[in-house]
């Protein structure tokens, strides 16, 4: 019997080491994400970059923690079956999860996870998982958005952010591989901001705000993507006839840019001669211009090569097209009055009602357009020699005398401001 005991002792001591050494299972990280979705893949590589400088900065040190991170695409079978295994949905995603492995099941046993909806909410709650003291209260971002949402965005145009959030707080942007664009709070937690695009941003832009409290804790969110143009060359629509002998170029450039076209014509009648004329002007803010010269000539159905540059601060660029000047379809109808002067085109352009402007342009052979001071519209009709009257209830008439039109509301335009 004692010699049984010693037997039974000895073994006991012989397998207790190796009960001792058996391996427990490793706490790991895991991130999930559906790579086919751009947002999500987005949001796993900065998730990935934010724990390795979790880890560079010793925070997990003594957590027991096995830092190298599973990265697990929810897009393919494999993901999908985990997702499953753990009661998790695609409307879940993406996550950050704490897990531990097992060597009797390929499966991972799900411990902890993290819905992450903004980087360092989620880094955060993983410190609180693993028992780390908070390294500062986050502010929080309730909502951002950014406009337009639909590019390509020129040089000179404008991004406008937004970003509702913790009062108080510094905010800024960042558009692409631009430096931050400051974000300043109009009202109580409301902040706002703009980036205007330059003439070297060539790039689909990643659009990210961060929040900052007075603490330095701070928090980012992600808003989507913007594609910026740049600087480009002009392009050139038309060059028509709006009156006689004068011309009208459009095109599109950079917004605010100054243009420049430079047009050449070689005619043939008796001789053959060469004409140039210059057409100057600047860009409407959504990148739009129409450019106005005289031209003496008769160019009508004549081919020209339009050299054209838009000039933004120290940047130009340029372009060269063959265009045919369009002529009038309806040439100048001239009423059988005792003045032939006074015709839809003698009336086209700029007026004054005092000293705010009003405009004038061509409708037909026999009816403009006019705009008040005020944007609002009317056709009239030339009836006489020197009377346009409208159409409807509320008759508007006007009467021409040289420069000045007299109408029958008692009011007048003038074709010079008062002095």
């Amino acid at each position: 019997m004692n010699k049984l005991l010693l037997f039974t002792a000895c073994l006991l001591w012989l397998v207790s080491p190796t009960i001792a050494q058996s391996p427990t299972p490793e706490r790991r990280l895991a991130i999930l994400a559906d790579f086919s979705d751009r947002d999500q893949f987005a949001v796993e590589n900065r998730l990935f970059l934010a724990l390795q400088e979790l880890e560079n900065s010793g925070r997990l040190s003594g957590v027991e923690l096995d830092m190298s991170p599973l990265v697990i695409n929810t897009g393919q079978s494999d993901g999908v079956t985990l997702l499953s295994a753990w009661g998790l949905t695609e409307s879940d995603l993406p996550v950050l999860a704490l897990v531990t492995s097992n060597q009797e099941n390929s499966v991972p046993g799900l411990l902890w996870y993290w819905q992450v909806e903004d980087i360092p909410a989620a880094l955060n709650a993983l410190e609180a998982e693993l028992g780390l003291p908070a390294t500062a209260s986050l502010p929080t971002i309730r909502a951002a958005d950014f406009t337009p949402r639909n590019g390509p965005l020129m040089a000179g145009n404008s991004l406008r952010i937004t970003l509702q959030g913790t009062p108080g707080s510094s905010a800024t942007a960042k558009v692409g591989g631009a430096q931050e664009t400051p974000l300043f709070e109009l009202e109580s937690g409301l902040y706002r901001g703009e980036y205007q695009v330059k003439p070297e941003d060539h790039t689909d832009a990643p659009v990210t705000v961060t929040l900052t409290s007075d603490s330095g804790a701070s928090v980012s969110r992600y808003l989507g993507q913007i594609v910026l143009q740049g600087f480009r060359a002009p392009e050139l629509h038309s060059i028509r006839q709006i009156s006689s002998g004068e011309w009208m170029v459009t095109g599109t450039a950079p917004p605010q840019s100054l243009v420049n076209v430079e047009a050449v014509m070689t005619q043939t009648f008796i001789f053959k001669f060469k004409s140039v004329n210059t057409f100057t002007g600047r860009a409407d803010s959504s990148g739009q211009f129409q450019l106005k010269a005289f031209i003496e000539e008769n160019v009508a159905g004549s081919e020209g090569t339009f050299t054209a540059t838009a000039t933004l601060g120290e940047t130009s660029e340029t372009s060269v097209k063959k265009m045919v000047f369009q002529g009038l379809r309806n040439r100048p109808g001239i009423p059988p009055t005792q003045d032939p002067y006074i015709t839809p085109w003698s009336l086209a352009g700029q007026w004054y009602h005092g000293n705010r402007p009003t405009y004038i342009r061509v409708n037909g052979p026999d009816s403009v357009v006019i705009r008040n001071e005020f944007g609002q519209e009317t056709v009239l009709t030339l009836t006489r020699f020197n009377r346009l009257e409208s159409q409807g209830f509320n008759t508007l008439r006007g009467r021409v005398e040289g420069n000045t039109i007299r109408w029958n509301n008692g009011t007048r335009w003038e074709r010079s401001r008062f002095r």
